[in-house]
């Protein structure tokens, strides 16, 4: 009988005792590739519930393998891009010296040092705002706003900002009624900032903007939607990804504007979706809490 029972033990306890070896090669680095596999033969109420045990186990690790990879392409793809301007500012350093006595060639030198200096500058702050967000550090500053006056006032900002670009983009808000949200006004800033420069920039000549705002129970939802070049399907699922750009030709993009847009929709408690058509346009939807 004791025979008999030590072999029953061995035979229920086995998978938790694989359960116990995967956790400590995992913990201890070694492979994050492997995973728990159990199969329930006899439908014993032990057995079925070490098979939960092990698909929540390997649920677990799932998510743990991606966020590595994750961090692992992020801190590749932070590499490359600051990799670029180093090296651009490195080279006009010693091709300076060669001009010391000429001023317009220092003055060109120093010009382009500083367009790129000031490239990684903007790199690290938004990389370091997307920290703060994904490590839920960021405080919200939350107070009631017309969300209407917000936009418009930020739609002529950036209107200014590209009027060098002579693309004739006409910006239209359209809305009921003025709209009062509960929200952080920097972030909105920065979403509104970020989104409706995307269609400016992306936008085609003479084309149009239309934002759109609709009260929805004790939400808002906005709609931002161009006529402009789109994003193409294969492309919409890395959007969101920091660095990725669409439009690779655009050397002041950083990539990091939309993964921005998405952290603070999502610091607000609201939802963000887009579609697009390439070379028809894009349009961004999503929801903010209002003030009640």
């Amino acid at each position: 009988m004791s025979i008999v029972d030590n072999y029953q033990l061995k035979k229920y306890f086995r998978p938790l005792q694989e359960l116990v070896d995967h956790s400590n090669r995992i913990g201890s680095g070694k492979d994050l590739s492997k995973r728990l596999a159990f199969n329930n033969s006899t439908n014993h109420t032990t057995e079925l519930e070490l098979l939960r045990i092990s698909k929540t186990f390997n649920r677990m690790i799932d998510r743990l393998e991606k966020s590595f990879q994750h961090e692992k392409q992020l801190s590749r793809n932070i590499s490359h891009e600051i990799k670029t301007p180093l090296a651009v500012i490195i080279s006009c350093c010693e091709y300076a010296k060669d001009f010391i006595d000429d001023p317009m060639e220092m003055k060109d030198a120093i010009d382009t040092i500083s367009e790129q200096a000031n490239r990684i500058s903007n790199i690290t702050s938004k990389l370091s705002e997307l920290s703060k967000m994904d490590s839920n550090n960021q405080k919200l500053d939350y107070e009631n706003f017309c969300l209407n006056e917000l936009i418009q006032i930020t739609t002529d900002e950036v209107l200014i900002e590209y009027e060098s670009l002579n693309k004739g983009i006409t910006v239209n808000l359209h809305s009921d009624e003025n709209i009062i949200v509960h929200a952080d006004r920097i972030m909105m800033v920065r979403l509104f900032i970020n989104l409706i420069s995307n269609s400016v920039k992306y936008g085609t000549n003479d084309g149009t903007t239309d934002i759109y705002l609709v009260k929805k129970g004790n939400s808002m939802e906005c709609t931002i939607s161009d006529d402009g070049i789109g994003i193409s399907e294969e492309d919409l699922e890395s959007i969101w990804q920091p660095f990725f750009r669409v439009d690779h030709s655009n050397p002041n993009s950083t990539g990091l504007g939309l993964p921005i847009v998405k952290n603070i929709i999502s610091l607000h408690g609201g939802y963000i979706n887009v579609e697009s058509t390439l070379g028809k346009g894009t349009t961004f939807k999503f929801s903010l809490p209002i003030a009640t």
